[in-house]
């Protein structure tokens, strides 16, 4: 039976007989016996005793008796363990012993009415176990030679078949055969054509790529006929499964209205433009500018006992009243004047992260302007900073770490004429330091004395250079009021304390970690962890969680909150994910807040962190020229997915800039919820960039407008005040025009459980210009998704329009930053030097993998050259169509295109009908149901070749075909099951046939074996017997063969079935 499982059971014995196949025995042997040993006992109506005068049999593989002793009953098994597990036997006892119980008690009691009892119901689940119907339905896959690929898949508890079917073979006839060769129960609960089957490089199935596809079955057709038969104006309806052929381009739909990034649509409860000016939160109007005294920081620094700062090296804490001392009054041997420096002199410092890299911009900031530089920038960077500032001195940190680098740097700034002078940090206590002057051949320098060297609220304390990802950079000049009105704003709206302890990550070359982890925790009387960096230590990462908890014995408090960008971020949240995976919880911590600033926190991540830690999620708001701009409030940190919060500082608006009728630049402030450009104004924003010689133009000209500062970010505002950003104007991606925001797409894409990282970024297109490319850092340990799968992932978050998809992929080890931890989106194909796209996907790669090399330039490798053409990527090939008759003839059609129904998993379906076709009648059969059939092939005038065009035998055949099926076509290639054939039925044509053409060796098993009208005329034509056999033996061998040479042998099948039986 099972080598000959294409033929349906019931016609197995007659194909199986021992004349012609003395090769195949009886699989196993079974037998039942009661046996009624008493006398005079109580006699069971349902119950027959029979005597068995002979030995019995020794070959039997399964042995089940009932023995009548008396009034008792025992029973007794013996079986054969190479054959059956010893679940299955007590399933077997439990199921006849409750058989047999109701045999005696109630013995009119049906089968199918017994109540299982809840062993016998959980055995039932396993012996019919998701599991065991794979292996059966893998068993049907296997055995269909037109079948080239498969698997069979779990979704939501429902089991779906996926295949790729020779182009002569249809899915329905794989869904015919399964349904003869297996039993109900053991059916796909749908089946899914693809176009290939998608693997990993390992030869794995990539099972994400495959449930990711939808699925249409018989249940999505009954949901879309039900959904439209509810339509006043339809009378009838079919909804029917067409080929699809496998698209070789992209498809480009024309724009059309999709909300993105959680947009609100309201319209009723918008503002007037002007109120968008005068929002009132008690940040936004610079209260806390307005109303404190100060000159500089230092005039507000709390002087307690206190600990401010802490180390990582052991050394004691420093305290708010040393502090204050050291930044107010610093020693002779720390202090600039000394060495004859002068407020207004520009000095540049290149120290490592730390205790003192704080200290020295708390207390230089004080003494002079303060440039602090990157330690990692190459000589010809330094020379370039230098020389820009203008600086009169570099500040080096001294220590056998960075000697070799700090030699570089100071014969870069000798060859200047910049001094140089070195950092020594105290041996005790964290943060405090001396300077010492170590330029060779030093001139001297005469201290300067007098309160005119002192610093005020105007005074310049801070200038850092910008990116530079378009020009070169720019210099941002900060106010001592600029950054203390900043810094008190941050630690009151996110509720800094003296309770309060943060640790720090930011490089102490960036703003911030200067005004935000540093200066805010500083004035609030908080303290301060200072580390060496996320990445500094070789241990990185878990170094991170390791400075979390203080160490035994230690008095250092607890750290209750962090602040960093989106990549380091994504670092710590991966460390924990991993650490919950292995052990069932985060790493412990205390963190009561985690805060994000200088770039996007994707809402994605945000969510993932905030269940990880269990605490407050802060996605703030800022950038070098205004810190801060906006925040959500504390408690309310992801109250608006996807939203910056509101303004906290400065005031916002959203604005649009529009020459006048004299070419004149005018601002237009916008309403709520369109989008602009971000733009702020107030006492933490700078007060413009400083120009430069070698500056052809004048930057403030472009970046301020009517005392507005115009952040380069495109965004909107609700109803509510709450901003959300697009992305900046310069990384939007200009698709034949259509602008595209790269921090949309990755938030989608960001969702996919194999991606661990993301970039979006523009591709060059011959003839779109740029189109959406992705840059991937994958999650460890998982397989890397096709650029399809990723397509096909992000359209079923439905939030993306088509073009907005990712048109090639990048696989990288590690996202391209800057010195900040910023990604390097701007050029980023250059730097890759990706190929321009074009059109036709088949022409250009489409998928590669960068690898950096030690010049920090990237080799680039072609992985994959197709999107989604049947050979690059894994597509569906079906598709929905649905005919229908209405009462009118002016039916619109757009009315039918707006409806949604549910799939069988629950989900909103994301398939809609390929074509909506208004029929004056549906086309019946015979009996008077639709003819789907003719519907699914529409172009076709008939499913193959008409009988007409064949020969005599032909047209005899599909004579008795369309009697018995009462149909008024058959194709000489269809298939008599196919047509709605039944065993039944077959054996009236049998007889039909035999009348017709006289053949007494023909056999019902012939009938079988030649389904079609072409295959059974030939088969006729040829004389019957010698060519049946001939045939059968092809097919036979045909169908086997495969599944040999997969499985091992015939004794490996065998043995499979049985563990199935």
């Amino acid at each position: 039976a099972y080598a000959n499982q294409h033929i349906p059971l019931n016609f197995v014995a007659e194909l199986i007989n021992q004349k012609n196949y003395q090769q195949y025995k009886n699989l196993f042997q079974l037998f039942f016996d009661y046996i009624d040993f008493g006398e005079n006992t109580k006699k069971y109506s349902s119950l027959t005793a029979t005597s068995i005068e002979e030995k019995l049999p020794t070959d039997i593989d399964l042995f089940f008796t009932i023995l009548k002793i008396n009034q008792e009953l025992k029973g007794s098994f013996t079986y054969n363990a190479e054959l059956f597990e010893e679940e299955t036997i007590t399933g077997f006892i439990d199921s006849y012993m409750l058989i047999l119980e109701k045999g005696i008690n109630a013995p009119d009691t049906k089968i199918n009415e017994l109540e299982l009892s809840e062993y016998l119901v959980k055995h039932k689940a396993v012996i019919y176990s998701k599991s065991r119907k794979v292996n059966l339905i893998e068993s049907g896959l296997e055995s269909i030679p037109e079948v080239e690929e498969y698997s069979v898949l779990t979704r939501d508890n429902q089991l779906v078949a996926y295949g790729v079917i020779a182009d002569n073979y249809s899915i329905t006839k794989v869904q015919s055969f399964l349904e003869s060769y297996l039993s109900p129960e053991f059916h796909p609960d749908a089946y899914v054509p693809i176009s290939s089957l998608p693997k990993t490089e390992s030869g794995a199935i990539e099972e994400t790529v495959l449930t990711s596809i939808e699925v249409i079955d018989s249940d999505l057709i009954n949901r879309w006929e039900e959904k439209l038969r509810s339509h006043p104006e339809i009378e009838e309806v079919a909804v029917v499964v067409q080929r699809k052929e496998a698209y070789q381009f992209i498809p480009v739909i024309q724009e059309k209205s999709v909300e993105k990034n959680g947009k609100d649509s309201t319209q009723d409860l918008q503002p007037r433009a002007d109120q968008n000016l005068l929002d009132t939160n008690p940040g936004e109007v610079d209260e806390i500018a307005a109303s404190v005294e100060f000159q500089t920081w230092s005039d507000l620094l709390p002087g307690t006992d206190e600990p401010a700062i802490y180390s990582t090296d052991g050394r004691k804490p420093l305290t708010h009243a040393q502090l204050k001392d050291f930044v107010k009054s610093p020693p002779d041997n720390a202090s600039l004047s000394y060495l004859g420096i002068k407020i207004t002199d520009r000095v540049c410092a290149a120290t490592p992260n730390g205790p003192e890299a704080a200290t020295l911009f708390l207390s230089l900031a004080q003494q002079c302007v303060f440039a602090p530089i990157s330690t990692s920038l190459t000589e010809k960077q330094v020379q370039f900073e230098l020389e820009d500032l203008g600086a009169v001195a570099l500040v080096l940190q001294r220590g056998e770490a960075n000697s070799t680098e700090n030699a570089k740097l100071k014969a870069c700034a000798e060859s200047l004429g910049v001094r140089v002078i070195e950092l020594i940090p105290d041996a005790s206590v964290c943060g405090l330091f001396t300077l010492e002057e170590v330029t060779t051949n030093k001139e001297n320098h005469q201290p300067i004395t007098g309160d005119d060297n002192k610093p005020t609220r105007d005074h310049v304390a801070l200038v850092l250079h910008t990116s530079g990802t378009t020009r070169k950079p720019k210099t941002v000049p900060l106010t001592h009021g600029n950054l203390t009105s900043g810094s008190l704003t941050i630690s009151r709206t996110i509720k800094v304390t003296p309770e309060d302890t943060c640790i720090n990550i930011m490089p102490l070359f960036h703003i911030h970690g200067l005004s935000v982890n540093i200066l805010a925790s500083m004035l609030a009387g908080a303290s301060v962890l200072c580390t060496p960096g996320l990445y500094a230590t070789e241990n990185g990462v878990g170094d991170f969680f390791k400075w979390l908890k203080p160490e035994e014995g230690s008095d250092r408090k607890k750290i209750t909150w962090y602040s960093a960008v989106p990549t380091m971020h994504q670092a710590i949240l991966e460390y924990a994910e991993e650490a919950i995976a292995e052990t069932g919880k985060a790493p412990d911590h205390s963190l009561r807040l985690i805060r994000n600033c200088s770039a996007a926190l994707l809402p994605a991540i945000a969510d993932r962190m905030a269940t990880a830690f269990n605490c407050e999620v802060l996605p703030t708001y800022a950038m070098t020229e205004s810190m801060p701009i906006c925040s959500p409030e504390v408690g309310k940190g992801l109250l608006k997915r996807g939203s910056v919060g509101r303004a906290a500082g400065p005031k916002v608006i959203i604005g649009d800039v529009k020459a006048n009728d004299q070419g004149k630049p005018v601002l237009n402030v916008l309403e709520p919820y369109a989008e602009g450009e971000v733009m702020v104004q107030g006492a933490c924003v700078t007060a413009g960039y400083e120009l430069r010689e070698w500056m052809d133009y004048n930057p403030n000209e472009e970046a301020f407008i009517e005392g507005w500062l115009r952040t380069g970010d495109k965004g909107y505002k609700d109803k509510d005040g709450y901003v959300y950003l697009v992305g900046r104007f310069k990384e939007i991606i200009n698709r034949a025009g259509e602008k595209i925001s790269p921090m949309a797409v990755e938030d989608v894409l960001q969702r996919h459980p194999a991606v661990g990282q993301v970039v979006v970024f523009a591709a060059p297109h011959e003839l779109f210009g740029e189109v959406v490319g992705a840059a991937i850092v994958p999650v460890p340990n998982q397989s890397r998704p096709t650029l399809a799968a990723l397509r096909q992932f992000a359209m079923k978050e439905k939030e993306l329009e088509t073009q907005w998809l990712p048109e090639c992929l990048v696989w990288m080890n590690a996202i391209p930053k800057g010195l900040t931890g910023k990604p390097a989106r701007i050029g980023l194909a250059k730097r890759l030097e990706l190929p321009t796209l074009t059109i036709d996907v088949t022409a250009t790669p489409r998928t590669f993998v960068a690898t950096e090399g030690a010049d920090g330039k990237y080799v680039l490798e072609i992985l994959e050259h197709q999107i989604e053409n049947g050979k690059g990527g894994c597509q569906s090939l079906q598709q929905l169509a649905v005919y229908f008759t209405s009462k009118t003839t002016e039916f619109s059609l757009s009315q039918l295109e707006e409806l949604e129904v549910r799939d069988r998993f629950g989900t909103l379906s994301k398939i809609m009908p390929s074509a909506f076709v208004q029929l004056e009648e549906l086309p019946l059969t015979s009996d008077g149901k639709i003819d789907r059939k003719r519907l699914q092939n529409p172009d076709k005038n008939g499913s193959s070749q008409t009988v007409q065009q064949g020969n005599e035998t032909e047209q005899k055949i599909a004579a008795i075909w369309k009697e018995v099926l009462q149909i008024e076509e058959v194709g000489i290639y269809d298939n008599f099951f196919e047509l709605g054939g039944k065993s039944v039925l077959l054996i009236q044509v049998y007889g039909k046939l035999q009348e017709i053409f006289d053949m007494s060796n023909l056999k019902v098993v012939d009938l079988l074996a030649n389904p079609t009208v072409h295959s059974l005329s030939e088969f006729i034509m040829n004389g019957g017997a010698a060519e049946s056999n001939k045939k059968g033996k092809v097919n036979y061998e045909k169908r086997v063969s495969k599944r040999l040479s997969k499985k091992g042998g015939r004794g490996n099948i065998r043995k499979k079935l049985r563990s199935q039986k």
